[in-house]
């Protein structure tokens, strides 16, 4: 029953919204993501996967084993951020960084935008109003 509804929904989902081309051009890394960053986090992902065995006594090692991989690779995530950031800053000083700051002050706000939080208002005869000007008006 699950299935089908879910099937239906993904049908109607694609008939109304269409099915992403792909392709959206070079997608660049971030500057913080090298290989030994990449290791640790692969690492945490394997142990993350190993967790779910069946015999207890496994299950209570793979955890604490686990979660020693996870707070190494927080530290090395969190130490090859801060060193990004720490030779990203005087670059923003250049004359070319200056167009940079601005890059980054729409990544963060398109970041912090919340697509899945609409904000409406019901008016007369329950009609909903989405746009800003007709909720002022309202």
């Amino acid at each position: 029953m699950w299935e089908t509804m879910v099937e239906c929904i993904q049908r109607s989902a694609k008939e109304v919204l269409g099915i992403p081309r792909g392709g959206g051009g070079k997608v660049k890394g971030a500057r913080w993501l090298n290989e030994e960053v990449k290791e640790k986090v692969k690492g945490k992902q394997n142990a993350y996967v190993v967790i779910d065995s069946r015999v207890d006594e496994e299950k209570v090692v793979n955890l604490v084993e686990y979660r020693v991989t996870r707070k190494i690779a927080k530290k090395v995530v969190t130490i090859a951020k801060n060193n990004a950031f720490v030779s990203l800053f005087p670059k923003l000083e250049t004359k070319k960084g200056k167009k940079d700051v601005f890059k980054l002050a729409r990544v963060r706000v398109n970041k912090t935008r919340d697509l899945g939080n609409m904000k409406c208002i019901k008016g007369d005869r329950s009609k909903s109003y989405l746009k800003d000007t007709k909720i002022k008006e309202r």
